[in-house]
């Protein structure tokens, strides 16, 4: 109880000295209003007028005022909201007289609007401190950052007036010089025509063409229901789009655009279109591709940039509603085909006259692209395939020229022109059978047995065994002992074979057993020629994206799986099994360079560049990738291998080319997918001594080599080799 009561009386008697304080200054004196005093410290409370910096410390006291801003000062507040994109903060700077010309909207209309057109990011400044603060004038410098020109800079004066304080005298001049009342900013663009892209006997691929693009005036409408139910019949449209798209908030003499028409839209029918009242048609430029969906993976297809595009692509010229490449050779090529458009930011007067010219970005032409493709083969290729999920390459081993490339199923570029709804773009993308994928250079798959030829030519290099070393084909192989039995694809004994015997029969045992001896010499081997094949690195092809596929080593194995390696994973990878990853299209120039005697080479799609005048700007030959593992007393093994595959009555494709005039050589490929349908490869070119052309398949889920594969191979080759 004692310490409370001390605590009270204690308490009790801070508030007494405070009350104190508060009703006398310091020095004894009351305050009163009407002092001058500049020092309350001295016994007088500061006066409204007061110039002191330092605050009143009696409760009650009034305040020092913030002194107004110098005209510089004004200035730097202006510029410094126009750095931070505060229209409105500027605004407020601006003097009466400037606000009668601009309401505060139209103020941020304009500054927002400029910097749409100029492509502007940003801007910072400098102000230039008059001797005297007094001064109504200030020299300053802007550097306007643009996505388009870089860097424009501006300098000038700014003046201020005497209004509540200082304000800004605001013009347009302050953003440009030139720009004075009335003139505007008009970003202009030069875009060049977009390149063509031509087969190997010079036949258009893809091109630019005028088309019809159908719409409506609102004005001239009668029937809009009748026009409605009329134009999503005759354009085989759903009626609801059709609806939307006529019913867009518009002036009543606007066009309102409703389907842009193919390249070969009858001209019967566009005259019906075009006579219905209230419907107008505009010619229109587009991107037209004549033979539909052949070839569609390897050309690729356009649709409108996006914003997202735009960040990238603003700096270069695109803008909202400009086409881009989106796959295949119009994404890859897009630079060359697009060239580099030209703008030149201006100020205009109010007749759309030049005043004065800001900045100038001039055009690069755009240029013509030749291919190696042979578009009548294409599409025999294409209908090969037909609705099978698979992928295919013709090549020249000669020049490593691809002469076809089809991946199935396909899709038309042309509906990504024409403009594909919501609905319908969903469709595609969830296809299970993934139509717009390109799955001769962008999917991976097993190996199989075609892997087999670098076993083959592994074992004779680096293992010892020869053409005539010999191996029991048996149905189940016991190499790695009885826990871990290996199948061969046959459930018989066939006996004993040589090696070539083997790489006819695909035997896996054979491989198998050269698998685990390489695995006993070096683990590294086996995988090392894989890549010195050409297996798991890009093969550099112009023109179109590509994958590139998994050679798996210890090293692999250890980061990806933190395990290690053993002899069953080498023994695995020597059938093309396990982890082995590639592309039909690594396995097909794989195979063109055995074909050709080595070494392995670029395939080549893009044979030359060509200006608009015809004038050749660049061409494209084979690079050496690297040089074949394997003497020519191997090579000579793996290609009696091969021949013996379709021309030898135990070969796996003998019943498949039997009576062929082609003598062709072949290996033929099953590979194992868990729980699914096998997938088949086969691969042959033709004739077998003097190689013309080499045809490739992979189908996914599509049985046996060569008994599923093979046949469609046959069919490829005798078109490439009339």
């Amino acid at each position: 109880m004692i310490r409370v009561a001390a605590f009270v009386s204690l308490v009790a008697l801070a508030l007494t000295l405070a009350i104190s304080g508060c009703s006398k200054p310091a020095g004894g004196q009351q305050a009163t209003p009407n002092s001058s005093s500049s020092n309350p410290a001295g016994g007088q409370e500061a006066t409204p007028n007061s110039s002191s910096a330092n605050p009143p410390t009696a409760k009650g006291a009034k305040s020092t005022p913030t002194p107004e801003p110098s005209p510089f000062e004004t200035a730097h507040e202006f510029f410094a909201a126009w750095e931070a994109k505060n229209y409105a903060a500027m605004y407020r700077l601006v003097s009466a007289e400037s606000k009668k010309s601009y309401t505060e909207e139209a103020f941020i209309d304009r500054y927002e609007g400029i910097a749409d057109e100029a492509t502007i990011e940003g801007t910072s400044f400098s102000l230039e401190k008059p001797s005297l603060a007094s001064v109504t004038e200030t020299n300053y410098q802007v550097t306007i950052h643009t996505k388009l020109f870089g860097d424009l800079k501006q300098t000038d004066v700014v003046r201020l007036v005497k209004e509540d304080g200082w304000k800004v005298a605001w013009s347009p001049t302050l953003i440009f010089k030139d720009l004075t009342w009335g003139r505007r900013i008009h970003l202009f663009r030069d875009v060049p025509r977009r390149g063509t892209i031509f087969d190997r006997n010079g036949k258009a691929l893809v091109m630019d063409g005028r088309t019809a693009e159908i719409g409506v005036v609102p004005s001239q409408i009668k029937d809009k229901q009748a026009l409605i139910d009329f134009l999503a019949q005759r354009l085989s449209m759903d009626r609801k789009l059709v609806d939307a798209k006529v019913s867009v908030p518009s002036q009543p003499d606007w066009f309102l655009p409703v389907a842009t028409m193919p390249y070969d839209f009858p001209v019967n029918a566009l005259a019906e279109v075009k006579a219905y009242p209230g419907v107008m048609v505009k010619e229109k430029l587009i991107r037209v591709y004549p033979y539909g969906s052949v070839a569609s993976h390897l050309l690729g297809y356009m649709t409108e940039v996006t914003a997202e595009d735009l960040v990238k692509l603003e700096k270069e010229g695109y803008a909202a509603g400009d086409m881009v490449g989106r796959a295949g050779i119009e994404a890859y090529e897009e630079k060359t085909l697009a060239g580099a458009k030209g703008s030149r930011l201006a100020i205009i007067g109010p007749e759309g006259e030049v005043v004065s010219t800001l900045a100038e970005k001039p055009f690069k032409p755009s240029a013509d692209l030749h291919l190696t493709i042979d578009i009548d083969l294409q599409r025999q290729v294409d209908q090969i395939l037909g609705d099978r999920t698979a992928a295919a390459i013709v090549m020249d081993p000669r020049d490593n020229g691809i002469l076809a490339l089809s991946s199935s199923p396909g899709y038309d570029p042309n509906a990504f022109i024409k403009g594909l709804t919501g609905a319908q773009y969903q469709a595609l993308i969830n296809d299970p059978n993934k139509p717009l994928l390109n799955r001769a250079t962008l999917s991976t798959y097993p190996a199989g047995s075609v892997f087999k030829i670098i076993t083959a030519a592994a074992g004779v290099e680096k293992a010892g065994f020869t053409a005539n070393s010999t191996f029991e084909c048996v149905p189940v192989w016991l190499g790695l002992g009885p826990k871990l039995p290996m199948k061969n694809w046959r459930e018989t004994n066939t006996g004993t074979l040589t090696l070539i015997q083997g790489i006819a029969e695909s035997c896996n045992p054979v491989f198998y057993e050269i698998g685990m001896k390489l695995d006993s010499v070096d683990p590294k081997i086996l995988p090392d020629f894989a890549r010195r094949f050409g297996l798991g690195a890009l093969t550099d092809v112009e023109g179109i994206a590509e994958a590139k596929g998994v050679v798996p080593d210890a090293a692999w194995k250890k980061a990806n799986f933190n395990d290690g390696w053993y002899t069953g994973d080498t023994v695995n990878m020597a059938i093309g099994q396990g982890f082995v990853l590639v592309t039909p299209l690594q396995m097909a120039n794989m195979y063109s360079a055995i074909a050709r005697g080595g070494p392995a080479q670029t395939p080549i799609l893009v044979r030359k560049v060509t200006g608009l005048d015809g004038s050749v700007v660049k061409t494209y030959e084979p690079k050496k990738l690297s040089d074949l593992p394997i003497s020519a007393n191997t090579l000579s093994i793996l290609k009696a291998g091969m021949r013996a595959v379709a021309g030898d009555p135990r070969g796996t494709a003998y019943p498949t080319f039997l009576g062929s005039r082609l003598a062709p050589a072949g290996k033929s490929g099953t590979a194992e997918n868990p729980g699914e349908k096998t997938h088949a490869w086969f691969v042959a070119y033709a004739p077998y001594d003097k190689p013309q052309a080499l045809a490739l398949m992979f189908w996914e889920h599509g049985g046996m080599g060569s008994a599923d594969a093979g046949p469609l191979v046959r069919k490829m080759l005798e078109a490439a080799i009339p």
